[in-house]
């Protein structure tokens, strides 16, 4: 089964024996020690937390009040009408990921 986000064309280019839970992990390490990706700390405690609840099998859990109590410490009952947190992150985290892959023709 191929996960929504990745491809056959990503599963099938895996190297013999390597589980797809170790090459996304090198896929964001890589990312994370670019010059290229200009992600402030914030949005790769983001990207780490989304990447880790969905490689263990909870992809419906990142949701904005989860997202907003794990990554930014938002406590309590959380209205993202009221706190835009996780959505004006989500947006930088998205551009810079779109310079990221831009600049270094990765796929």
């Amino acid at each position: 089964m191929v996960h929504k986000g990745l491809t056959r064309q990503h599963v099938g280019a895996r190297p013999q024996g390597a589980s797809l839970e170790r090459i996304v992990r090198e896929h964001v390490e890589h990312l994370f020690n670019s010059p290229e990706f200009d992600g402030s700390t914030r949005s790769r405690e983001f990207l780490r937390f989304v990447v880790d609840e969905v490689l263990a099998g909870r992809a419906e859990r990142p949701n904005q009040a989860a997202i907003a109590s794990a990554v930014f410490g938002r406590k309590g009952a959380f209205d993202p009408m009221l706190d835009p947190v996780v959505r004006v992150q989500a947006g930088r985290l998205r551009r810079s990921l779109v310079r990221f892959y831009l600049l270094t023709g990765d796929a």
